[in-house]
């Protein structure tokens, strides 16, 4: 987990990725194991509001990793709008979740992204969201 602090302002125990497994200008792919001492855990599960950190965290990693490759400072980043959320399935502890985060359209870095999660090739959550880097 240590080299993905570098590309996200999140930090212990507050951080919902652990590794960006692809991304360019257009796509990323993030994952996060979820685990027990997980803040917003409740029960063995992660809700709706911990997935959506995933979510937005995801999207983070994915503007992280690609300054810190172009040698750029790295910028943060606002959620400035969901425009949708709908969650299939209550994630438990130990499941993987992949989310795929894909740019939609991008203006004066305000972005409109679409975020499908999936744990082991089900899609669990589809999000709409847009980010404004500050």
């Amino acid at each position: 987990m240590s080299d993905i602090l570098h590309i996200i302002p999140q930090r212990p125990p507050f951080v919902f990725v652990d590794e960006v497994s692809f991304a360019d200008e257009q796509r990323a792919e993030i994952c996060y194991t979820i685990t027990e001492d997980c803040p917003l855990v409740n029960n063995h599960q992660l809700p709706l509001a911990g997935v959506l950190e995933h979510v937005a965290q995801s999207c983070a990693a994915r503007i992280g990793y690609l300054q810190s490759t172009q040698n750029e400072p790295i910028r943060i980043g606002y959620i400035g709008a969901v425009k949708k959320i709908e969650l299939k399935r209550i994630p438990i502890v130990g499941e993987r979740l992949l989310t795929k985060v894909m740019l939609l359209e991008n203006v004066l870095d305000i972005s409109l992204l679409q975020c499908d999660t999936f744990i082991e090739g089900e899609l669990i959550a589809q999000t709409t969201l847009k980010l404004a880097l500050m």
